[in-house]
């Protein structure tokens, strides 16, 4: 296989190095599939040719940094995939690196290779003007990330779950946690959800396509935070209506012909049942987009086609659903069987202001598992 970088070896155990996303490309899925695999991967399942290609080969930025670690035998047993994105800090564009894909062997386990291919991956990422690095670990690699590898731990995503048809969850009959909690709180919501306001369905905006209002609207919103990702027509359009797996319905509303709120649903199981995923969204009046929400909770089988139980969401917004009586259920964290948390790693961006949350978007967009 060739290699676009010097090799180099860091223990007498490993050698890394970066590899272009065009190097024998097909050689190199099929190793990463087995590491994937074995690792425990989200993304094992779903990982295809054409998945992979447009995740960190046809990316708006058009960069993505692999990193890959080979044994004695010449064996990949480590992976490390970070695609770069632009983002903006202080209203500046930047580059972000987002570490997506890591995956080790697992014959490689507890001997330290995670730690030092994140050191590699780091060190190499500010020779490529790499301004901040994020990411969202699991319980298994979130200690490395924060106690070897420099990264911090800024937030954990806000969640809330708002039922739809709860007799779904009912029939469902899952022993999570979670839904015995929901349980109970559908019962003191229920007089708050039938008396939430709505707007009437035909004056909803929907499609599957990203248009360039649609795009600026939501890059709008984006704006006052300090740091965020640049949500302009290249990304969404990449993000929402290229990826091959895509199903996603953008539901709007407007106001003559000013759209003042907007959400990105896509559908998928959870907890045994069906339920609404609102993975990004963006308003002018926080009013309009709860009143948009509930419009989209009453109509919801008439838009997807199928029975809906819930409408679930997860971010990093300061600014949205802190009011009361929204008919969202904040999920706490202990009932959360994978909350998301929001790691960052200072590279040529030093200044501690990247530490607080309430400087931060982040929603289902930044995180690659949907």
């Amino acid at each position: 296989m060739s290699m676009s970088e010097k090799e180099k070896s860091q223990t007498s155990a490993y050698r890394f190095c970066r590899i272009d996303v065009g190097d024998d490309a097909e050689a190199l899925l099929e190793q990463i599939k087995i590491i994937l695999r074995e690792g425990d991967s989200h993304n094992a399942d779903v990982f295809t040719d054409k998945l992979w290609k447009w995740q960190y080969r046809d990316l708006p930025a058009k960069q993505s940094l692999i990193y890959v670690a080979y044994n004695n035998s010449d064996k990949i047993v480590g992976y490390y995939h970070v695609p770069v994105y632009h983002g903006r800090i202080h209203g500046w564009e930047k580059k972000f690196a987002m570490v997506q894909d890591v995956a080790m062997s697992a014959s490689e386990r507890g001997r330290g290779l995670f730690r030092q291919l994140a050191c590699y991956a780091n060190d190499d990422m500010l020779n490529h003007d790499i301004d901040i690095a994020y990411t969202f670990p699991n319980n298994k690699s979130i200690h490395t990330f924060i106690k070897y590898n420099g990264y911090h731990k800024v937030a954990v995503y806000d969640t809330y779950l708002m039922p739809v048809k709860a007799s779904l969850l009912i029939k469902a009959k899952t022993k999570n946690p979670l839904f015995v909690f929901v349980g109970s709180a559908i019962l003191r919501l229920y007089g708050s959800l039938a008396r939430a306001k709505s707007f009437p369905k035909e004056n909803l905006l929907i499609s599957e396509k990203i248009t360039e209002v649609l795009s600026e609207f939501y890059d709008h919103f984006a704006k006052p935070f300090t740091f965020h990702l640049q949500k302009d027509f290249d990304y969404m359009k990449w993000r929402y209506q290229l990826k091959p797996t895509a199903a996603h319905r953008i539901i709007s509303v407007r106001e003559g012909n000013k759209i003042t709120a907007s959400a990105i649903f896509k559908t998928d199981e959870m907890l045994g049942a069906q339920a609404l995923l609102m993975m990004d969204f963006a308003f002018e009046k926080e009013d309009d987009m709860i009143r948009l929400i509930h419009t989209v909770r009453k109509n919801a089988k008439e838009i997807f086609g199928k029975d809906i139980a819930m409408i679930f969401t997860s971010f990093n917004c300061h600014t949205f659903l802190k009011k009361k009586r929204s008919g969202f259920i904040r999920i706490p964290e202990r009932f959360n069987p994978r909350p998301l948390n929001l790691l960052v790693r200072k590279l040529k961006y030093q200044d501690d202001d990247c530490l607080d949350k309430n400087n931060w978007l982040a929603t289902l967009t930044d995180w690659d598992v949907f």
